[in-house]
Parts: C-alpha cells; structure tokens; sequence
C-alpha cells in the first residue's frame, strides 16, 4: 500500500492517496469534511480519478467512507467506524478493504509507552475496528491484507501478525493467507505476484506444520525462498527425518 499521508508526486506513477476523514474519536462526526480526490494544484474535489490511477483513502468514519467510494476509491484503509450502508456499497462498487488492525492493536496493547495523542486518539476506536472488519467479512466484502506499519509501535515485517488477527476475528485461515499476498498483489496492480505456482514471483515461506491449522506458524517460517533460491534459513532434509 503507498506510504501514509497524501501525495501527489506519486501521481506519474500511477499512484494517489486521500485522507478520507479525521483520526480518533472525532473520526465518525467529522468524516463529511472528507477530502476524496487530489488535484494538481493541491485541491480537492469529489470526481472520480484518472484513468489508470490507483486511489487509496485511509478513512475511519462512515460517511468519509462513502464519500470516498462514491468518488470512485479502489481501497479503503482503516474501515473503523463502517455501517450497513458503506459496506453495501464497498460490495457494489468492488472496493477492497485494507482493515489494517495490526494499527489501533499495538496502541492499545501499549498504553504505558503510547503517547496521551495517540491514546486519545485509538483507546475508544479498537473495539469499533474489530467490529466493523467482522461486519465485513460476514457480508462478503472483499478483503486485502495490509498493516499500516509505521504507526505507533506498528513495525514492518508483522503481516503474519496481521493474518492471525483477521483469522481471530472472523476469516477463514485461507481466506485470511490470500488476502495478505494474492488479493494484495492483485489490489495494487501487481500481476503474476502473490500467488504459489509456475511462473509466479513471491517470497516463499517454508515451514513446518499446517497453517491452514494454526496460522501463527507464518511468524516462525524455517526457511524463506526468493526466485528459486534459499535466501534465510534452511529447508529441512525431509528424508533424512524419516
């Protein structure tokens, strides 16, 4: 997913991010000042992007959601504070959800060392996140992984941290393992990524045991392969452990 804030240097390269509405506590009573399309000279307005451009909005509150979707978004980050009705249309319109719950996790999980901002601003949205990402993937919205690392203590490198949250709160293991790498490569426009066959590129994780079964076994792969080759680890000698 791009880097967090709006851009529109990024825009020749097929690339454009919105904020779709405040953060924190005021994000449900504030979203109708959403700012849904950037413009060259830095404006905003509500028409749909060019043609071949990727929109991203991180949006909490749900009338910046809809907003954002009615000006023609490809994902929506965040989904804090969805109803019914954004995600009916988030369905309709085949917008993709970004739920990034890793974010509003690590604050709330580190309350001592979070600053009182950052507090004030995630303590009382948590439990909305969870509840509005399981709304979601009851109705059939259409999901990708991402962690909006680089928020408080939100680092890279947790998408398999991510993938066990999702499974926690209402996706299926597998469901939850192609969101992270095919439906994401396939969001932002990546093809023959993402996907473990022929003639696709990925990082490959070896491990042992069944994800499918517990997918916290993601976060301690033996060994990680990158076009072919064995880059970390080891793949163990299976028949020699027979």
């Amino acid at each position: 997913m791009p880097a967090c804030g709006p851009r529109t240097d990024q825009a020749g390269r097929g690339v454009h991010q919105v904020h779709g509405d405040r953060r924190g506590d005021d994000a449900r009573d504030r979203s109708s000042n959403a700012r849904v399309h950037l413009r060259g000279d830095g404006g905003t307005d509500r028409r749909g992007p060019p043609a071949g451009v990727h929109v991203a909005t991180h949006a909490h509150g749900a009338k910046g959601i809809k907003a954002a979707v009615e000006a023609g978004v490809d994902t929506v980050e965040h989904g804090t504070f969805m109803d019914e009705e954004a995600i009916e249309m988030l369905i309709t319109e085949d917008v993709t959800l970004v739920p990034t719950l890793s974010a509003p996790y690590r604050i709330a999980r580190n309350v001592e060392q979070a600053t009182k901002e950052s507090l004030r601003k995630s303590g009382p949205v948590y439990e909305h996140h969870i509840e509005s990402f399981k709304q979601a993937v009851e109705a059939g919205v259409r999901i990708a992984g991402g962690t909006d690392a680089g928020t408080p203590f939100n680092y890279h490198g947790t998408n398999s941290t991510e993938i066990s949250f999702m499974v926690e709160h209402g996706m299926d293991p597998i469901d939850a393992i192609t969101a992270m790498t095919g439906t994401a490569a396939e969001t932002i426009g990546l093809e023959d990524a993402g996907t473990l066959e022929a003639g696709s590129y990925a990082d490959l994780l070896v491990i042992e045991g069944d994800p499918l079964e517990d997918v916290s076994l993601l976060r301690e792969p033996t060994a990680v392969m990158k076009g072919g080759e064995v880059v970390a680890g080891a793949i163990p000698d299976l028949e020699r452990d027979r």
